[in-house]
């Protein structure tokens, strides 16, 4: 696992009714695979964001932004992709894999021109520096991946956000 990458175990109580919720968005989108989920549940997502970012991190002060759900389903009729970061719209990145496929193919990272993947596992958060390059690998099946981006906007740049002093030892 890349230093920068940290995972944590959720819960979420809604679980089912934001899979419904995203799984009627996405019949609507044309292009069904990355889309703005405008929900129900955002304030939810980001209060658990935050609350994980503050176990996770000693010090940061966010800046007031947007709070925006971007969702991806990803199955072999959705699934292209292509490396990014989120430099451009935040400092921390997080990622919700709400539901992942039996022969999941994972998420790839660059770290310092080394391509590492990553399998995440259902109901996993995923926090990282928005500036990390990664690319959510492609799927071959019926089986649907289902993840949440969110992003917050600290004063900090990325670098100090993520500087192992100030990182919470677990």
């Amino acid at each position: 696992m890349i230093k920068d990458i940290h995972s944590f175990k959720i819960s979420l109580p809604f679980k089912e009714e934001l899979i419904k919720e995203i799984l009627e968005k996405r019949t609507i989108d044309p292009n069904g695979f990355n889309f703005n989920l405008n929900t129900r549940f955002r304030k939810e997502l980001y209060l658990l964001f935050e609350e994980k970012c503050k176990s996770l991190f000693k010090e940061f002060e966010l800046i007031q932004q947007e709070l925006l759900v971007w969702c991806s389903v990803s199955d072999k009729n959705f699934s292209s992709t292509n490396w990014h970061n989120h430099e451009k719209t935040a400092n921390i990145n997080g990622v919700i894999y709400l539901k992942v496929r039996n022969n999941e193919k994972g998420i790839d990272f660059l770290d310092n021109g080394k391509v590492i993947n990553y399998i995440p596992v259902e109901n996993e958060l995923l926090i990282f520096p928005s500036t990390l390059w990664h690319h959510p690998n492609v799927s071959d099946s019926d089986e649907q991946r289902i993840s949440l981006n969110l992003e917050l906007l600290t004063k900090q740049s990325t670098k100090e956000v993520f500087n192992k002093t100030n990182i919470n030892e677990f």
